[in-house]
């Protein structure tokens, strides 16, 4: 079971309308991330399989070394993309409708919050989202006001 599914499953909320909720948030911000089931384990499996059948692979060692590095960074933002996800899940009013979010501004949302790794700064992101989910146009779509980590 990966790791959006654990959440989905573990969401003990007291309505199921909040519930449903919850779960289109996760639909929505679920893209590249759902195959997580937490840190330790994208990184011990998902990076080192990725990075092994790039060693093995024919390319030149500065391709390779490229692509690993990718593989890391990716990884992390995706990481990084569902814990934040899991903190706004608390902060859903049960009239929220994460669906209803432009594809634009989760797009823009889910590259600068990538690289957000601080738990607070964290906390701060899984606002932002929260609030655009229960309010779909209420936040800007220059979310780089908001940046509080590097972008890469």
């Amino acid at each position: 079971m990966d790791f959006l599914e654990n959440i989905k499953g573990d969401i003990k909320l007291d309505s199921a309308d909040l519930k449903d909720v919850a779960n289109k948030l996760i639909d929505k911000f679920s893209d590249g991330i759902s195959w997580l089931s937490n840190k330790k384990t994208h990184q011990s499996i998902a990076v080192d399989d990725y990075i092994q059948s790039i060693q093995k692979s024919d390319l030149d060692p500065q391709t390779k070394a490229v692509l690993i590095y990718n593989a890391k960074r990716d990884i992390k933002r995706w990481a990084n993309n569902a814990q934040i996800c899991e903190k706004a899940i608390n902060k859903l009013l049960i009239s929220a409708k994460p669906d209803e979010v432009e594809e634009d501004w989760a797009e823009l949302y889910r590259e600068y919050s990538g690289a957000i790794s601080t738990e607070d700064a964290q906390e701060i992101w899984a606002i932002i989202l929260a609030q655009e989910c229960n309010e779909p146009g209420s936040m800007p779509k220059d979310l780089h006001f908001f940046n509080t980590g590097p972008i890469s």
